[in-house]
Protein backbone atom coordinates (compact mmCIF):
# COMPACT_ATOMS: atom_id res chain seq x y z
CA UNK A 1 0.00 0.00 0.00
CA UNK A 2 1.55 3.43 -1.28
CA UNK A 3 2.19 5.44 1.88
CA UNK A 4 3.15 8.98 2.40
CA UNK A 5 5.19 10.62 5.06
CA UNK A 6 3.06 13.69 5.82
CA UNK A 7 5.61 15.06 8.43
CA UNK A 8 7.74 16.00 5.26
CA UNK A 9 5.32 17.04 3.29
CA UNK A 10 3.50 19.25 5.40
CA UNK A 11 7.12 20.91 6.05
CA UNK A 12 7.88 21.86 3.05
CA UNK A 13 4.22 22.55 1.30
CA UNK A 14 4.25 26.13 2.56
CA UNK A 15 8.01 26.89 1.12
CA UNK A 16 6.27 27.78 -2.04
CA UNK A 17 3.67 29.94 -0.76
CA UNK A 18 5.30 32.70 1.66
CA UNK A 19 8.73 33.39 3.09
CA UNK A 20 6.91 34.97 6.20
CA UNK A 21 5.22 31.45 6.98
CA UNK A 22 7.97 29.40 6.25
CA UNK A 23 9.68 28.46 10.03
CA UNK A 24 5.61 28.10 11.44
CA UNK A 25 5.12 24.77 9.27
CA UNK A 26 8.78 23.75 9.29
CA UNK A 27 8.43 23.75 12.92
CA UNK A 28 4.99 22.20 13.12
CA UNK A 29 4.00 18.73 13.90
CA UNK A 30 0.71 17.30 12.48
CA UNK A 31 -1.04 15.05 13.69
CA UNK A 32 0.61 11.72 13.98
CA UNK A 33 -2.22 9.83 12.76
CA UNK A 34 -1.79 11.71 9.80
CA UNK A 35 1.30 11.15 8.83
CA UNK A 36 0.35 8.32 6.68
CA UNK A 37 -2.29 7.49 4.75
CA UNK A 38 -3.84 3.82 4.81
CA UNK A 39 -7.58 4.00 3.65
CA UNK A 40 -9.95 6.25 2.57
CA UNK A 41 -10.71 7.53 6.38
CA UNK A 42 -7.39 9.09 6.41
CA UNK A 43 -8.35 10.91 3.09
CA UNK A 44 -11.70 11.79 4.47
CA UNK A 45 -10.68 12.96 8.45
CA UNK A 46 -7.99 15.76 5.93
CA UNK A 47 -11.26 17.00 4.34
CA UNK A 48 -13.08 17.15 7.53
CA UNK A 49 -10.59 19.68 8.94
CA UNK A 50 -13.45 22.11 9.76
CA UNK A 51 -11.34 24.99 10.84
CA UNK A 52 -8.55 24.86 8.06
CA UNK A 53 -10.88 23.29 5.19
CA UNK A 54 -13.92 25.72 5.99
CA UNK A 55 -12.93 28.27 7.72
CA UNK A 56 -9.95 29.81 5.43
CA UNK A 57 -11.77 31.73 2.48
CA UNK A 58 -10.26 34.75 1.09
CA UNK A 59 -13.59 36.87 1.92
CA UNK A 60 -12.27 40.41 1.96
CA UNK A 61 -14.52 41.17 -0.61
CA UNK A 62 -16.39 42.82 2.35
CA UNK A 63 -14.07 45.33 3.55
CA UNK A 64 -13.87 46.32 0.08
CA UNK A 65 -17.12 46.33 -1.25
CA UNK A 66 -19.96 49.38 -0.62
CA UNK A 67 -21.95 47.68 1.98
CA UNK A 68 -20.44 49.41 4.93
CA UNK A 69 -18.40 52.45 6.09
CA UNK A 70 -16.66 52.70 9.49
CA UNK A 71 -15.78 55.98 10.96
CA UNK A 72 -12.19 57.46 11.64
CA UNK A 73 -11.97 56.18 15.12
CA UNK A 74 -13.35 52.63 14.03
CA UNK A 75 -10.54 52.38 11.47
CA UNK A 76 -7.57 54.41 13.63
CA UNK A 77 -8.80 50.92 16.02
CA UNK A 78 -8.03 48.67 13.03
CA UNK A 79 -5.37 46.79 11.41
CA UNK A 80 -3.57 48.82 9.04
CA UNK A 81 -3.42 46.33 6.00
CA UNK A 82 -7.35 46.19 6.72
CA UNK A 83 -7.71 50.20 6.46
CA UNK A 84 -5.83 50.45 3.30
CA UNK A 85 -7.71 47.47 1.55
CA UNK A 86 -10.92 49.93 2.30
CA UNK A 87 -9.54 52.79 1.34
CA UNK A 88 -8.39 50.81 -2.13
CA UNK A 89 -4.60 51.61 -1.09
CA UNK A 90 -1.99 49.19 -2.51
CA UNK A 91 -0.99 46.97 0.57
CA UNK A 92 1.13 43.94 -0.06
CA UNK A 93 0.30 42.32 3.91
CA UNK A 94 -1.84 39.58 1.91
CA UNK A 95 0.12 36.93 2.90
CA UNK A 96 -2.80 35.13 5.31
CA UNK A 97 -5.22 36.06 2.33
CA UNK A 98 -3.00 34.02 -0.15
CA UNK A 99 -1.12 31.28 2.29
CA UNK A 100 -4.37 29.90 3.97
CA UNK A 101 -6.42 29.19 0.89
CA UNK A 102 -3.52 27.80 -0.82
CA UNK A 103 -3.09 25.46 2.39
CA UNK A 104 -6.31 24.06 1.52
CA UNK A 105 -5.93 23.69 -1.82
CA UNK A 106 -2.99 21.40 -1.25
CA UNK A 107 -5.05 19.07 0.84
CA UNK A 108 -7.35 18.60 -1.92
CA UNK A 109 -3.71 17.76 -4.17
CA UNK A 110 -2.87 15.46 -1.50
CA UNK A 111 -5.75 13.55 -1.34
CA UNK A 112 -6.06 13.46 -5.20
CA UNK A 113 -2.78 11.87 -5.62
CA UNK A 114 -2.63 9.55 -2.36
CA UNK A 115 -6.53 8.19 -3.62
CA UNK A 116 -5.18 6.24 -6.62
CA UNK A 117 -2.72 4.03 -3.96
CA UNK A 118 -5.39 3.41 -1.42
CA UNK A 119 -7.03 0.34 -1.48
CA UNK A 120 -11.05 0.03 -0.73
CA UNK A 121 -13.77 -2.19 -0.52
CA UNK A 122 -16.94 -2.11 -3.16
CA UNK A 123 -19.15 -1.12 -0.24
CA UNK A 124 -16.61 1.87 -0.38
CA UNK A 125 -16.86 2.96 -3.86
CA UNK A 126 -19.54 6.08 -3.07
CA UNK A 127 -17.65 7.28 -0.13
CA UNK A 128 -14.37 7.42 -2.69
CA UNK A 129 -16.35 9.06 -5.21
CA UNK A 130 -17.69 11.37 -2.50
CA UNK A 131 -13.33 12.30 -1.25
CA UNK A 132 -12.07 12.68 -4.39
CA UNK A 133 -15.61 15.20 -5.74
CA UNK A 134 -14.92 17.12 -2.40
CA UNK A 135 -11.34 17.63 -3.09
CA UNK A 136 -12.24 19.16 -6.87
CA UNK A 137 -14.77 20.88 -5.37
CA UNK A 138 -12.57 22.46 -2.60
CA UNK A 139 -9.76 23.10 -5.37
CA UNK A 140 -12.01 24.68 -7.34
CA UNK A 141 -13.87 26.96 -4.49
CA UNK A 142 -10.79 28.44 -3.47
CA UNK A 143 -9.41 29.30 -6.93
CA UNK A 144 -12.63 30.82 -7.10
CA UNK A 145 -12.32 32.69 -4.01
CA UNK A 146 -8.69 33.84 -4.78
CA UNK A 147 -9.29 35.07 -8.21
CA UNK A 148 -11.96 37.75 -6.79
CA UNK A 149 -9.12 39.57 -5.41
CA UNK A 150 -6.15 38.83 -7.09
CA UNK A 151 -7.20 38.27 -10.84
CA UNK A 152 -8.35 40.65 -13.42
CA UNK A 153 -12.80 40.28 -13.86
CA UNK A 154 -13.32 37.34 -16.97
CA UNK A 155 -16.42 38.74 -18.25
CA UNK A 156 -15.79 41.09 -21.42
CA UNK A 157 -12.30 41.05 -21.06
CA UNK A 158 -11.06 40.99 -24.30
CA UNK A 159 -7.45 40.47 -22.72
CA UNK A 160 -8.21 37.59 -20.50
CA UNK A 161 -6.28 35.05 -22.65
CA UNK A 162 -3.39 37.47 -21.49
CA UNK A 163 -4.25 39.32 -18.25
CA UNK A 164 -2.52 37.31 -15.31
CA UNK A 165 -4.69 35.19 -13.33
CA UNK A 166 -3.31 33.18 -10.41
CA UNK A 167 -1.21 30.24 -9.55
CA UNK A 168 -2.96 26.38 -10.48
CA UNK A 169 -1.57 24.08 -8.47
CA UNK A 170 -2.76 20.81 -9.35
CA UNK A 171 -0.76 18.20 -7.43
CA UNK A 172 1.32 18.09 -4.02
CA UNK A 173 4.73 17.95 -5.58
CA UNK A 174 6.43 20.69 -3.98
CA UNK A 175 9.25 20.73 -6.35
CA UNK A 176 6.81 21.75 -9.55
CA UNK A 177 7.31 25.49 -10.53
CA UNK A 178 3.54 27.07 -10.84
CA UNK A 179 3.42 30.48 -12.62
CA UNK A 180 0.33 32.56 -12.98
CA UNK A 181 -2.54 31.28 -15.67
CA UNK A 182 -4.17 33.76 -17.61
CA UNK A 183 -7.51 34.37 -16.32
CA UNK A 184 -8.77 32.27 -18.93
CA UNK A 185 -7.01 29.42 -17.62
CA UNK A 186 -8.13 30.25 -14.24
CA UNK A 187 -11.79 30.13 -15.12
CA UNK A 188 -11.62 27.21 -17.07
CA UNK A 189 -9.76 25.02 -14.31
CA UNK A 190 -12.16 26.33 -12.23
CA UNK A 191 -15.63 25.13 -14.38
CA UNK A 192 -13.06 21.99 -15.33
CA UNK A 193 -13.03 20.77 -11.22
CA UNK A 194 -16.72 21.17 -10.37
CA UNK A 195 -17.90 19.60 -13.59
CA UNK A 196 -15.57 16.62 -12.84
CA UNK A 197 -16.78 17.02 -9.21
CA UNK A 198 -20.83 17.01 -9.50
CA UNK A 199 -21.01 13.45 -10.83
CA UNK A 200 -19.07 11.98 -7.77
CA UNK A 201 -21.16 13.30 -4.96
CA UNK A 202 -24.35 12.99 -3.38
CA UNK A 203 -27.55 14.76 -3.34
CA UNK A 204 -27.69 14.53 0.58
CA UNK A 205 -24.23 15.02 2.12
CA UNK A 206 -24.46 13.94 6.10
CA UNK A 207 -22.83 17.30 6.83
CA UNK A 208 -23.47 20.89 5.64
CA UNK A 209 -19.69 21.27 5.75
CA UNK A 210 -19.13 18.85 3.09
CA UNK A 211 -20.18 19.63 -0.55
CA UNK A 212 -22.82 17.87 -2.43
CA UNK A 213 -24.02 17.69 -6.06
CA UNK A 214 -26.59 20.76 -5.05
CA UNK A 215 -23.59 22.71 -3.60
CA UNK A 216 -21.39 22.10 -7.05
CA UNK A 217 -24.22 22.97 -8.72
CA UNK A 218 -24.60 26.35 -7.25
CA UNK A 219 -20.95 27.04 -7.57
CA UNK A 220 -21.25 26.52 -11.45
CA UNK A 221 -24.24 29.06 -10.98
CA UNK A 222 -22.15 31.54 -9.55
CA UNK A 223 -18.91 31.00 -11.16
CA UNK A 224 -20.95 31.38 -15.05
CA UNK A 225 -22.68 34.32 -13.70
CA UNK A 226 -19.05 36.27 -12.90
CA UNK A 227 -18.02 35.01 -16.12
CA UNK A 228 -20.76 36.51 -17.73
CA UNK A 229 -22.18 32.76 -19.01
CA UNK A 230 -25.85 33.41 -18.53
CA UNK A 231 -27.51 30.43 -20.73
CA UNK A 232 -24.59 28.53 -18.37
CA UNK A 233 -25.73 30.16 -15.18
CA UNK A 234 -28.94 29.90 -15.53
CA UNK A 235 -28.50 25.99 -16.75
CA UNK A 236 -26.99 24.80 -13.40
CA UNK A 237 -29.56 27.32 -11.26
CA UNK A 238 -32.19 25.43 -12.72
CA UNK A 239 -29.86 22.37 -11.33
CA UNK A 240 -29.34 23.45 -8.03
CA UNK A 241 -32.99 24.36 -7.65
CA UNK A 242 -34.55 21.24 -8.88
CA UNK A 243 -32.89 19.47 -5.91
CA UNK A 244 -32.55 22.94 -3.43
CA UNK A 245 -35.53 25.23 -3.33
CA UNK A 246 -36.76 25.92 0.18
CA UNK A 247 -36.45 29.09 1.48
CA UNK A 248 -37.19 30.24 5.35
CA UNK A 249 -40.06 31.58 6.34
CA UNK A 250 -39.17 34.98 8.05
CA UNK A 251 -42.39 35.28 9.96
CA UNK A 252 -41.47 32.35 11.78
CA UNK A 253 -37.96 33.85 13.07
CA UNK A 254 -37.99 36.50 15.65
CA UNK A 255 -35.38 39.52 15.88
CA UNK A 256 -33.37 37.38 19.14
CA UNK A 257 -30.31 35.85 20.13
CA UNK A 258 -30.66 33.55 17.30
CA UNK A 259 -32.87 35.08 14.98
CA UNK A 260 -31.29 32.83 11.40
CA UNK A 261 -31.31 29.22 12.85
CA UNK A 262 -34.42 27.90 10.75
CA UNK A 263 -32.92 29.82 7.57
CA UNK A 264 -29.72 27.62 8.39
CA UNK A 265 -31.52 24.76 8.24
CA UNK A 266 -33.41 25.55 4.92
CA UNK A 267 -31.31 27.65 2.71
CA UNK A 268 -27.40 26.99 3.73
CA UNK A 269 -26.61 23.88 1.56
CA UNK A 270 -22.71 24.00 1.90
CA UNK A 271 -20.52 26.05 4.94
CA UNK A 272 -17.87 28.37 4.73
CA UNK A 273 -16.28 30.80 6.43
CA UNK A 274 -13.35 33.53 5.86
CA UNK A 275 -10.58 33.72 8.15
CA UNK A 276 -10.92 36.17 10.98
CA UNK A 277 -11.65 40.01 9.41
CA UNK A 278 -11.18 42.25 12.53
CA UNK A 279 -12.63 45.29 11.34
CA UNK A 280 -15.81 43.36 10.38
CA UNK A 281 -16.60 43.05 14.27
CA UNK A 282 -18.60 44.31 16.86
CA UNK A 283 -19.92 47.38 16.37
CA UNK A 284 -17.23 48.82 13.78
CA UNK A 285 -18.86 48.35 10.27
CA UNK A 286 -22.31 50.71 9.99
CA UNK A 287 -24.46 49.71 7.33
CA UNK A 288 -24.81 52.02 4.57
CA UNK A 289 -27.80 54.27 5.22
CA UNK A 290 -28.88 54.20 1.72
CA UNK A 291 -28.78 50.66 1.12
CA UNK A 292 -30.63 50.41 5.06
CA UNK A 293 -33.75 53.26 3.99
CA UNK A 294 -34.14 50.98 1.06
CA UNK A 295 -35.71 48.05 2.92
CA UNK A 296 -39.60 48.51 2.94
CA UNK A 297 -40.96 48.57 7.25
CA UNK A 298 -42.59 45.58 6.55
CA UNK A 299 -39.61 43.87 5.05
CA UNK A 300 -38.87 41.54 8.08
CA UNK A 301 -35.15 41.56 6.84
CA UNK A 302 -35.19 45.52 8.75
CA UNK A 303 -35.42 44.15 12.39
CA UNK A 304 -34.30 40.04 11.62
CA UNK A 305 -30.73 41.36 9.66
CA UNK A 306 -30.29 45.06 11.52
CA UNK A 307 -29.88 46.34 15.09
CA UNK A 308 -29.61 50.29 15.82
CA UNK A 309 -26.68 51.39 17.77
CA UNK A 310 -26.54 55.20 18.36
CA UNK A 311 -28.93 55.73 15.78
CA UNK A 312 -26.31 53.70 13.41
CA UNK A 313 -27.61 50.36 11.89
CA UNK A 314 -25.53 47.16 12.10
CA UNK A 315 -25.68 43.65 10.41
CA UNK A 316 -26.30 41.25 12.55
CA UNK A 317 -27.66 38.72 10.16
CA UNK A 318 -25.12 36.01 10.21
CA UNK A 319 -25.65 32.72 10.57
CA UNK A 320 -24.07 31.96 13.95
CA UNK A 321 -26.68 33.62 15.68
CA UNK A 322 -24.54 36.62 16.87
CA UNK A 323 -26.46 39.62 18.14
CA UNK A 324 -23.31 41.82 17.16
CA UNK A 325 -21.42 41.38 13.95
CA UNK A 326 -19.09 38.85 13.87
CA UNK A 327 -15.17 39.00 12.29
CA UNK A 328 -16.49 36.36 9.74
CA UNK A 329 -17.79 36.89 6.32
CA UNK A 330 -19.85 33.88 5.05
CA UNK A 331 -19.10 32.28 1.61
CA UNK A 332 -20.71 29.04 1.45
CA UNK A 333 -23.77 28.40 -1.26
CA UNK A 334 -27.08 29.25 -0.17
CA UNK A 335 -30.75 28.54 -1.59
CA UNK A 336 -31.59 32.79 -1.64
CA UNK A 337 -28.64 33.35 -3.81
CA UNK A 338 -29.41 30.87 -6.48
CA UNK A 339 -32.79 32.43 -6.69
CA UNK A 340 -31.30 35.54 -7.64
CA UNK A 341 -28.66 34.58 -9.82
CA UNK A 342 -31.43 32.55 -12.06
CA UNK A 343 -33.52 36.05 -11.97
CA UNK A 344 -30.58 37.95 -13.11
CA UNK A 345 -30.24 35.24 -15.86
CA UNK A 346 -33.83 35.33 -17.24
CA UNK A 347 -33.87 39.22 -17.02
CA UNK A 348 -30.63 39.51 -19.27
CA UNK A 349 -32.44 37.02 -21.50
CA UNK A 350 -35.25 38.99 -21.91
CA UNK A 351 -37.53 36.79 -19.72
CA UNK A 352 -39.31 39.33 -17.62
CA UNK A 353 -42.02 37.31 -15.72
CA UNK A 354 -39.81 34.27 -15.01
CA UNK A 355 -36.93 37.21 -13.53
CA UNK A 356 -39.93 38.29 -11.51
CA UNK A 357 -41.35 35.22 -10.98
CA UNK A 358 -38.18 33.98 -8.91
CA UNK A 359 -37.82 37.37 -7.61
CA UNK A 360 -41.45 37.33 -5.86
CA UNK A 361 -40.55 33.99 -4.50
CA UNK A 362 -38.04 34.82 -2.71
CA UNK A 363 -39.21 38.34 -1.42
CA UNK A 364 -42.57 36.77 0.26
CA UNK A 365 -41.07 34.41 2.31
CA UNK A 366 -39.09 38.14 3.70
CA UNK A 367 -42.24 39.88 4.06
CA UNK A 368 -44.91 40.25 6.83
CA UNK A 369 -47.53 37.58 5.34
CA UNK A 370 -50.30 39.50 3.45
CA UNK A 371 -48.00 42.51 3.21
CA UNK A 372 -45.74 42.19 0.55
CA UNK A 373 -47.10 43.52 -2.80
CA UNK A 374 -45.55 41.68 -5.76
CA UNK A 375 -42.69 43.52 -8.10
CA UNK A 376 -43.60 44.26 -11.54
CA UNK A 377 -41.49 45.77 -14.40
CA UNK A 378 -41.97 48.24 -17.59
CA UNK A 379 -39.55 45.67 -19.33
CA UNK A 380 -36.21 43.69 -18.65
CA UNK A 381 -33.91 46.39 -17.98
CA UNK A 382 -36.29 47.12 -15.41
CA UNK A 383 -36.78 43.41 -13.74
CA UNK A 384 -32.50 43.42 -13.95
CA UNK A 385 -32.12 46.67 -12.10
CA UNK A 386 -34.76 45.57 -9.15
CA UNK A 387 -33.07 41.77 -8.96
CA UNK A 388 -29.45 43.56 -8.82
CA UNK A 389 -31.23 46.06 -5.90
CA UNK A 390 -32.31 42.51 -3.96
CA UNK A 391 -28.83 41.01 -4.45
CA UNK A 392 -27.48 43.94 -2.77
CA UNK A 393 -29.95 43.99 -0.30
CA UNK A 394 -30.18 40.00 0.58
CA UNK A 395 -26.29 39.35 -0.31
CA UNK A 396 -25.11 40.51 2.57
CA UNK A 397 -21.60 40.01 4.49
CA UNK A 398 -20.90 36.82 1.36
CA UNK A 399 -18.15 38.70 0.27
CA UNK A 400 -20.32 38.41 -3.56
CA UNK A 401 -20.70 42.56 -3.72
CA UNK A 402 -16.88 42.88 -4.49
CA UNK A 403 -17.61 40.12 -7.28
CA UNK A 404 -20.34 42.08 -8.19
CA UNK A 405 -18.93 45.53 -8.87
CA UNK A 406 -16.16 44.09 -10.46
CA UNK A 407 -18.25 42.68 -13.20
CA UNK A 408 -21.11 44.86 -13.50
CA UNK A 409 -18.63 47.62 -13.97
CA UNK A 410 -17.06 45.49 -16.75
CA UNK A 411 -20.40 45.57 -18.77
CA UNK A 412 -20.99 48.13 -20.85
CA UNK A 413 -23.23 50.36 -20.87
CA UNK A 414 -23.62 50.47 -16.83
CA UNK A 415 -23.93 53.15 -14.60
CA UNK A 416 -20.68 52.92 -12.99
CA UNK A 417 -20.47 51.54 -9.35
CA UNK A 418 -17.31 53.81 -8.17
CA UNK A 419 -17.92 53.88 -4.24
CA UNK A 420 -16.20 56.76 -2.51
CA UNK A 421 -14.94 56.61 1.57
CA UNK A 422 -14.20 60.10 3.16
CA UNK A 423 -11.71 58.99 6.16
CA UNK A 424 -8.91 61.36 7.97
CA UNK A 425 -9.64 64.43 5.97
CA UNK A 426 -9.28 62.72 2.57
CA UNK A 427 -11.17 60.99 0.45
CA UNK A 428 -11.13 57.71 -1.77
CA UNK A 429 -12.30 56.41 -4.89
CA UNK A 430 -12.44 53.04 -6.02
CA UNK A 431 -9.92 53.54 -9.00
CA UNK A 432 -11.51 52.93 -12.69
CA UNK A 433 -8.58 50.02 -13.29
CA UNK A 434 -9.76 47.01 -11.38
CA UNK A 435 -8.57 46.98 -8.13
CA UNK A 436 -6.66 43.86 -7.84
CA UNK A 437 -4.60 42.51 -4.22
CA UNK A 438 -0.68 42.41 -4.15
CA UNK A 439 0.40 38.70 -3.87
CA UNK A 440 2.77 38.58 -0.72
CA UNK A 441 6.27 39.51 -0.75
CA UNK A 442 6.89 35.75 -0.34
CA UNK A 443 5.22 34.90 -3.49
CA UNK A 444 7.54 37.42 -5.33
CA UNK A 445 10.64 37.24 -3.76
CA UNK A 446 10.41 33.07 -3.38
CA UNK A 447 8.09 31.91 -5.53
CA UNK A 448 9.10 34.15 -8.52
CA UNK A 449 5.77 35.49 -9.41
CA UNK A 450 4.87 38.28 -11.50
CA UNK A 451 3.51 40.87 -9.24
CA UNK A 452 -0.43 42.59 -10.11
Amino acid sequence: MKRRDFLNTIAAIFLIISVQSCKKYLDAKPDSTLQTIENLNDLRRLLDNFLLINCSYPGLGDVLADDYYFTDQDLFNSDMAQRNFHTWVREDDTEPLWRNPYEVIMTANIVLDELPGVEYQTTEQQERNDIMGSALFLRAYYFYGLAQLFANPYNNNNNKDSDLGIPLRLNSDINTKVDRASVKETYERIIADFKQAAPLLSNSPSFKSRPGKGATYGALARTYLTMGEYDSALHYSNKYLSIHDSLANYNLLSASTTPLQDRFQKEVIFVMRSATISVLGGNRPKVDSVLFRSYNDSDLRKTIHFRMSVGRPIYRGDFDGSVISSVFSFNGIYTNEIYLVRAECYARKNQMSEALSDLNTLLVSRYVSGQFNPFTAIDANDALAKVLLERKKELMRRGLRWTDIRRLNNIPPVNSIKPVRNIFTQSFTLPEKPYLLLLPVGAIQLGGLQQN
